[in-house]
Parts: C-alpha cells; sequence; structure tokens
C-alpha cells in the first residue's frame, strides 16, 4: 500500500510513522533531493513532485500541528479528496475552527498520532491493497 504523508515537514512525525508501520510504501515528498541536492525548497521542484507522488497513493495519512505552515497541507488533503482517496487527518489543533473544513474532507479524523497510527495500521493489515 501506497501512503502519502501530508503535513509539517519541519518535524519528526514522519519518522515515527514510517517506523512503527510495516508494509507500506510511504511517499513523502520532501525527503527526495532534487538535482543540486536540497531537499527541494522550490516549488517549481516540489509541487509537481508532490501531485505526481499524492496521484500515486493509495491513501494520505496528514498530521496538523499547529496553526501555521498549512496551506500546502491543506491542498494536498483538496487533492485527495477531489480523486476520492481516503485521508487520514490527525488533528493535534482541534480547538482551531479553520482546520474543521480539513476534517470535513477527510475519510477519518483522529485528535493524537497514536489513535491515527492505530487506524493506519488497522488498514493496512485488514486491506486487500495491502497485500498487492
Amino acid at each position: 500500500m501506497k501512503v502519502y504523508l501530508a503535513g509539517n515537514m519541519h518535524t519528526g512525525w514522519r519518522e515515527k510513522v514510517a517506523s512503527q508501520i510495516n508494509g507500506c510504501e510511504f511517499l513523502w515528498p520532501h525527503k527526495a533531493p532534487n538535482e543540486n541536492g536540497s531537499d527541494g525548497g522550490n516549488p517549481d521542484v516540489y509541487f509537481p513532485r508532490d501531485v505526481v507522488l499524492l496521484r500515486s497513493a493509495n491513501l494520505v495519512f496528514c498530521v496538523i500541528e499547529n496553526e501555521g505552515r498549512n496551506i500546502g497541507t491543506a491542498a494536498e488533503i483538496g487533492m485527495a479528496y477531489a480523486w476520492g482517496k481516503p485521508v487520514i487527518l490527525v488533528n493535534l489543533c482541534p480547538d482551531i475552527h479553520s482546520f474543521k473544513f480539513l476534517e470535513k474532507a477527510s475519510t477519518t479524523v483522529c485528535y493524537s498520532l497514536e489513535e491515527g497510527l492505530e487506524v493506519l495500521r488497522f488498514l493496512t493489515i485488514t486491506s486487500p491493497a495491502a497485500k498487492a
């Protein structure tokens, strides 16, 4: 199963998810360097890569950790919703009203990373796509 990891690029949540979930290919757009060896800080490089990876994913796992830096995450959730991809949203800021919009575009909403991992673990164990 291909899982696209959407959310803040500046904390270690992706490494935690990848280390605790087996049987998935994690798509992590900023992980692959561009031709200059940087982490893809140029939107001309990372946006097309994000779209390609998101389109190829079976589902999206998203973590929102704070009020700032979420415009790209919102775009990723919107694309996933438009393409009919399931979204597991981990909203660590449930009191921020504007994130309710993102919750509506998500298939499953969790309020802790551990809860999100539990849902993802369940899907990867029981999903026919996980065995393909």
